[in-house]
């Protein structure tokens, strides 16, 4: 069988396959890889890795990604591309070398020598959202992971658990933690909720976790609480997934007076209250407190604090959802490790195996009631824990 065959074969897989599938054929391409570059092959990409971010920002700041998306599905060129640019000095001949950069990505599509158009990568990027996601990243991540080496030689090469003392420190010569750091800017504040709103993968969970099957009968007047909800996004997803539910008053967002503000959309069946982790669980008896990634931004120690102030506020039918990565004890995919060294670089955090999440419930009075992955790549999963 030719190549070309062999390719288109793959192609037809790829967009009939499902989440599972989907995760088996990236990690069958990631193993292929190394073999088909050879040995080299990684040192080659290595310089053009550590511009990704930075151009991927330019397109934004250019509007490549915007006007792309707009003219979809017409092709444009570079001087095209330049002149709906903000600035009307933009180069066309370096709008048409950053956009043939970002064809290669995959981020715009490549119809001509000079003639792109959008793809569905494309239309991600020229939100506004993303906007703020990439704002995040441009802020915070190329310093503190240059940092990495020199921290941890000079820490004689130990774990990170003290979240004032991480690269993070090193490299913004700050003694604030990260949350102190994005709390005092709430541009900054912003942008890092942005970006966790685009961390998505595969099926919402509620379609794998029995979402309705756990809450029949269950008669009191919350249902959930979505603690540091961020934006509320869960919530309104919930409402809409499920409008035969009657969720509307029977969901709580919850989140630091800073994001319960004017900056926090007001949806209309979701009560709003301002509340830190470590205090008091105001809302008794929810039947669920949902925990969207949010542990693995905080050591072990502090992950227990947080959950025994969930686990005061409990009756005999309430429960924790932890939505988080469950790594696998082996074969990992490079996007989940690679969270876990971002937490560990930031937050002195970290993604944590079935094994790690044990030991946390358990010690904080809890035991783990069943695990519903739904992101079969990154390995997010909805871990169900009540009492002990």
């Amino acid at each position: 069988m030719d190549v070309d065959s062999v390719i288109e074969q793959l192609r037809t897989v790829a967009s009939q396959a499902n989440n599972e599938g989907r995760a088996k054929l990236l990690k069958a391409f990631a193993e292929l890889q190394p073999t088909l570059e050879g040995p080299k092959g990684l040192f080659m990409r290595l310089p053009s890795i550590r511009f990704l971010v930075p151009i991927i920002k330019l397109g934004q700041d250019l509007n490549i990604f915007a006007s792309l998306a707009q003219s979809s599905p017409n092709p444009l060129s570079s001087r095209q591309l330049a002149a709906k640019a903000p600035v009307s000095t933009a180069s066309p001949v370096l709008v048409l070398r950053i956009t043939r950069h970002l064809a290669s990505l995959f981020t715009v599509t490549q119809t001509g020598p000079d003639a792109f158009t959008a793809n569905p990568t494309t239309h991600v990027l020229a939100t506004t959202g993303a906007d703020g996601a990439m704002d995040m990243l441009m802020a915070a991540r190329g310093e503190v992971a240059d940092t990495i080496p020199a921290f941890f030689k000079k820490n004689g090469y130990q774990d990170v658990t003290d979240e004032a003392h991480t690269p993070f420190q090193m490299a913004f010569k700050t003694e604030k933690t990260w949350f102190q750091h994005i709390s005092d800017s709430p541009g900054l504040s912003q942008s890092f909720y942005q970006l966790m709103l685009l961390l998505k993968e595969g099926d919402p969970w509620y379609k794998v976790f029995p979402f309705e099957k756990e809450i029949e009968g269950f008669r009191p007047a919350t249902v959930l609480v979505d603690v540091s909800g961020g934006v509320g996004q869960q919530c309104v997803d919930l409402i809409a997934g499920f409008p035969h539910l009657n969720l509307k008053g029977r969901l709580i967002l919850q989140d630091l007076p800073e994001m319960i503000g004017s900056s926090v959309v007001r949806y209309e069946g979701v009560e709003v209250q301002a509340r830190d982790l470590f205090t008091e669980q105001p809302v008794k008896g929810a039947r669920f407190y949902y925990l969207r990634q949010i542990l693995h931004n905080w050591p072990d120690d502090k992950c227990v604090e947080i959950l025994k102030r969930l686990v005061e506020a409990f009756d005999d039918e309430s429960q924790i959802l932890v939505d988080d990565i469950v790594l696998p004890d082996q074969g990992a995919s490079a996007l989940a490790t690679g969270y876990d060294i971002l937490m560990m670089t930031f937050m002195a955090a970290r993604e944590r195996t079935a094994l790690d999440w044990n030991r946390i419930f358990d010690e904080a009075g809890l035991k783990i009631l069943g695990t519903h992955v739904y992101a079969p790549i990154s390995m997010f999963a909805i871990t169900q824990v009540g009492r002990k």
